[in-house]
Formats: C-alpha cells, sequence, structure tokens
C-alpha cells in the first residue's frame, strides 16, 4: 500500500472545472463541491464544542506521508478513523484533515434522529440500517458515552394516498422478516383508509391490515396535530428509534483517539483543507 502524500495547508478557490478529456478522449463536465462557507450558520448542537478539538492540530506542520487520510472529521470519518485503529490499521498512521472545526459541518448540525431506513431502499438495505441502529446504541452503551442518547418510538406521518402502501409495505417486511422487522415495526390507520387498505394484499396474497399493537390511536393524533401534522392518514411506527446529539458522539471519538494514540498514529488537523486529491498508480 502506497502512503498518502500530503501536499499543502494552504487552500485553494475550488469550482466547477472546464471540460476535460476522459481516457476515451470524450469530453466531460467536471464539477467540485467548493470549500465551506466562512460564515456559516451556527447549530445549538455546537453552542458548547469541545475545549480539547477547538482549532485542534496534532503538528505545528503537516507530516509529509501519511499511510491513511481521512477527508473530515464527521460521523463517517469519525467512526472510520475509530475502526481503522482499532482493527487492521492500529499499527500505521492515519492523519484526519477537516476545512472547518471538528465535526462542524452536516454532522454536528443534524437533528440526531437514529433510525433505519424503510421505503426508499430494499429490504436488505433496511435490514442492515436495522442493524447499524443497534450497533451504534450498543457503541455508545458500552462506553458509556455522554452524548444524550435516549430510545423513543419513531413515528413516520402516512397522508392519504400512500397510507395503502406503507402499510402493504411494513405487512410485507415484518412477514419476509419475522425475527427482526417483526419485532419493530408496526402501522396505525384510521379514517377511511383504515378501511379501504384493507383491500390491498402482501406480497404473499394475504389481506393487509394496519397493526392491532394496543397503539392509543387518539394520542398519536392529537400529537401530530400538536406539531402541526393534520393531513395523515396513519402512521408507521419504528419501536427501536433513537435520538442522540451527534456532535458529543463524533466529540468523544475523537478525542479517545487522540488520547489512545500518539500524533505518529492518529493526527488531527482542523481548518486544513483538501483542495486535491490524485491517483497514482493502481
Amino acid at each position: 500500500m502506497s502512503p498518502a502524500e500530503i501536499k499543502s495547508r494552504a487552500p485553494a478557490v475550488i469550482g466547477p472545472r472546464k471540460s476535460e478529456s476522459d481516457e476515451n478522449g470524450k469530453e466531460e463536465q467536471r464539477w467540485t463541491s467548493g470549500l465551506p462557507s466562512t460564515k456559516p450558520t451556527i447549530s445549538p448542537w455546537l453552542l458548547e464544542p469541545s475545549s480539547k478539538l477547538l482549532g485542534f492540530t496534532s503538528t505545528k506542520e503537516l507530516p509529509k506521508h501519511a499511510d491513511i487520510v481521512v477527508v473530515g472529521s464527521g460521523i463517517t470519518g469519525a467512526f472510520a478513523a475509530h475502526f481503522l485503529k482499532e482493527g487492521w490499521a492500529k499499527d500505521l498512521s492515519v492523519v484526519m484533515l477537516d476545512a472547518r472545526e471538528a465535526c462542524w459541518g452536516s454532522s454536528g448540525q443534524n437533528i440526531g434522529a437514529v433510525e433505519m431506513l424503510l421505503f426508499q431502499n430494499s429490504w436488505d438495505v433496511s435490514a442492515m440500517t436495522l442493524e447499524s441502529v443497534q450497533l451504534l446504541r450498543d457503541f455508545v452503551r458500552d462506553n458509556d458515552i455522554p452524548c444524550e442518547w435516549q430510545d423513543c418510538l419513531g413515528v413516520f406521518a402516512v397522508p392519504q394516498p400512500m397510507i395503502g402502501f406503507g402499510i402493504a409495505s411494513v405487512a410485507d417486511m415484518k412477514a419476509a422478516m419475522p425475527e427482526s422487522m417483526g419485532k419493530v415495526l408496526d402501522s396505525v390507520a384510521w379514517g377511511p383508509s383504515a378501511s379501504s387498505s384493507s383491500s390491498r394484499t402482501r406480497d404473499d396474497g394475504e389481506p393487509v391490515t394496519a397493526g392491532d399493537g394496543g397503539w392509543d390511536v387518539d394520542k398519536i393524533r392529537a400529537t401530530l396535530a400538536g406539531l402541526g401534522v393534520h393531513d395523515a392518514d396513519g402512521v408507521v411506527l419504528q419501536a427501536n428509534s433513537a435520538t442522540v446529539h451527534p456532535y458529543r458522539l463524533v466529540a468523544w471519538i475523537l478525542e479517545r483517539l487522540l488520547e489512545r494514540h500518539g500524533a505518529d498514529g492518529f493526527a488531527l488537523h482542523t481548518h486544513t483543507p483538501v483542495t486535491r486529491l490524485s491517483r497514482r498508480g493502481g
């Protein structure tokens, strides 16, 4: 494995490039996202940042080489570095670069909802995200991470045109994966859709009905109304959802990486934009 070469700490202007020719001589337009805003809106999650990470640089100068370079210090970057240093890369040098403060991008600005993905994905993907939720829950509990983790019931409002599809999808997933989805998924419908949904059938031909888990429909509807949701004809329920303080979770991971590994093992450099990536051989 060839080590990554780190060029410079100096930022550069990045924007749409001119047309370039690919290996077959065909011109194509390449775009890059550009550097982060210099005046971003501060998320409420970031009002009390880690004093250890704010403005952090492991060394005054960037190292000339690194075995692995992680670009970005959000959820993806932090967990990538964690599993690398806890696994096969424990003896390799890992350098993390971020154009802003640590976890100052979307990971530090999202609402902290922890839930599996449902209707946008195949069942295999939904099952994988269900396992990911449990993996994260176990990780937080096993390490006693102070990140305001709270288990909760995930409630997804479904409008009338989609209620039949929503109930049928839940029924299909529960029938296909009873040991996993059967324990965490349910659906509730009301009004005309509650009866009309029974005309739908599952993939195996069985009639579809909303869940009978003893849910308090009046309470669910009142809660939705209080949140300004008045056009729902039902809900899909996820019993394994949670909320988390995303910045505190990531900050804990990064701080532990810095404590466990010297600058030669894991180095973090904030305010260090990555302006170019290039492939050398292979």
